[in-house]
């Protein structure tokens, strides 16, 4: 004999999962991005991110599609406007997620920025007393910064100094945050 769920039990499932399916893309978008942009992360964290919701949305949106048809018979009905629902509200969790994400992207690249500022000092003293831009960061140490510093971004750890064109360029992988030297541009 199995326990049937009471009515307060549906009470609470038909509030609560909702609210689950709203706050799932949400929450994997916050748990990922922030991942994906710490010290400790690498890029694979936001393509898990991108297939995992990807993959939620389809179950959604084929629950929703199989969920339809069902909400005119009278047996399936309930159970199909609550499938249609959740459907609902994952999708409306997922579309809200983006914006999420790409705000703490933009708060790790501008802590980049940040941290760079040493960086692009030691580079416009060395301009200045050289009157050439340094050929590698390792020319800065020890006399111009104590240590060549890191993005603090597990995706990109390290800046990369090029030079060779008009004028050198210091970037994460793929950190795109343009800055002026004395020296010229270089993007970050």
């Amino acid at each position: 004999m199995t326990a049937e769920p009471t009515n307060k039990t549906w009470k609470l499932l038909r509030w609560f999962t909702p609210a689950v399916f709203v706050a799932l893309p949400i929450l994997l978008s916050l748990m990922f991005t922030s991942l994906a942009v710490s010290k400790h992360g690498g890029g694979g964290e936001l393509w898990t991110l991108m297939l995992l919701i990807a993959l939620l949305m389809f179950v959604a949106l084929l629950a929703l599609l199989v969920s339809l048809p069902l909400l005119f018979f009278k047996k399936t009905r309930i159970a199909a406007v609550l499938i249609c629902l959740w459907a609902v509200d994952y999708l409306l969790g997922f579309s809200l997620s983006p914006g999420i994400s790409w705000r703490i992207q933009r708060n790790a690249y501008a802590a980049v920025a940040q941290r760079s500022r040493p960086l692009i000092q030691a580079i416009n003293a060395f301009t200045k007393e050289c009157d050439h831009p340094p050929e590698t960061l390792e020319q800065l140490v020890p006399r111009f910064i104590e240590a060549v510093p890191g993005t603090g971004m597990g995706a990109c750890p390290s800046f990369e100094y090029v030079t060779g064109g008009a004028r050198p360029t210091l970037r994460g992988e793929r950190l795109d945050l343009a800055r002026q030297t004395t020296a010229g541009g270089h993007r970050i």
